[in-house]
């Protein structure tokens, strides 16, 4: 019969309550923070979104990025502090390699958005640009359902990041445009 409060294990849990704490004290103060955890400007927090669906999956994880500030997609742009006008949203799927029999081994996701920022008054604030996300996959013909559902996740993750980069362009737009 072993006991698993044992003066080892004590110890062991000591040392590592201060290697913890040396941890977070020093992701702390370097600046890290969670991912979608940021302090974005006031006019950021509210984006009324043109040329998108509210129920289009670009939106809701832009919905769900300005959650984290306390924001939101406004449901109309009276309301917002950007305007973010879609002009296009392309997803494109393509072989990058076949195997010896002649089968799609390897797929590149390309998901493209061309879009430009505005101001409520009506003022540029970002012209028309694109964000381009590029990511390849490897499919070897077996368990298609498991690589289906890689594909969906890998969609997302897509989203994820061009969401990202809509906001840091926008925020650097932001710091950079006069009052």
């Amino acid at each position: 019969m072993t006991n698993a409060h044992t003066p080892a294990s004590r110890r062991a849990h000591r040392l590592s309550l201060p290697g913890l704490m040396l941890l977070i004290c020093v992701f702390g103060g370097c600046g890290w923070q969670l991912r979608g955890a940021s302090d974005l400007p006031p006019e950021m927090a509210h984006v009324y979104v043109e040329g998108l669906s509210r129920k289009s999956r670009f939106v809701r994880e832009l919905n769900e990025n300005l959650a984290f500030a306390d924001g939101g997609v406004s449901k109309d742009p009276q309301s917002a502090g950007v305007i973010l006008k879609v002009h296009n949203e392309q997803f494109e799927r393509r072989v990058v390699s076949l195997s010896e029999q002649g089968k799609a081994t390897e797929y590149e996701l390309i998901y493209r958005i061309r879009f430009e920022l505005r101001k409520p008054d009506g003022s540029s604030l970002l012209p028309t640009q694109t964000i381009e996300i590029r990511r390849a996959y490897f499919n070897p013909q077996v368990l298609v359902i498991g690589k289906s559902q890689e594909e969906n996740q890998i969609r997302v993750e897509m989203y994820k990041e061009a969401v990202r980069t809509l906001l840091r362009r926008t925020e650097i737009a932001l710091s950079h445009s006069p009052s």
